[in-house]
């Protein structure tokens, strides 16, 4: 086996926010909530209430994106594309709510597999690193 097949054995995981897109989700989410009807201001500190993971989910729920429209760091695309095309599996891994994930992973047509947040689940930090050992081990992945 060559050093290239070596590496496309290990799955590549790949965040989000801040990452694969020059935004974060969770604002975009808010803006479009407020612009859709700004009294929805007003539940944001009960939704906060019960951490960052409802907070998102609610957001989730009462809006939708449209992910074409989204800046995405083209450079990494293109080099995801490249990856995937050499049969690598590419793991979307984010705190972004599934709903939005699981849309961007449709539009953009490159991610094996989603890992994002899921109910009271918020799928940031030691939560990910976590889902990405439990499903590859440790050190199974880039």
């Amino acid at each position: 086996m060559d050093a290239r097949s070596d590496r496309n054995a290990i799955p590549l995981a790949v965040d989000l926010d801040g990452t694969l897109i020059a935004t974060d989700l969770l604002w975009e989410g808010l803006f479009i909530l407020l612009k859709k009807n700004p009294l929805y201001f007003f539940l944001l500190p009960l939704w906060l209430t019960g951490g960052p993971a409802r907070l998102k989910q609610e957001i989730s729920l009462r809006v939708d994106i449209d992910p074409a429209s989204l800046p995405y760091r083209q450079e990494l695309i293109d080099r995801l594309h490249a990856e995937h095309r050499e049969g690598r599996v590419i793991v979307l891994a984010t705190g972004t709510p599934r709903k939005f994930a699981e849309a961007i992973a449709a539009h953009l047509g490159i991610f094996d597999r989603v890992l994002a947040t899921d109910g009271p689940h918020n799928m940031t930090s030691g939560r990910k690193c976590s889902a990405l050992v439990a499903a590859y081990g440790d050190a199974g992945f880039d």
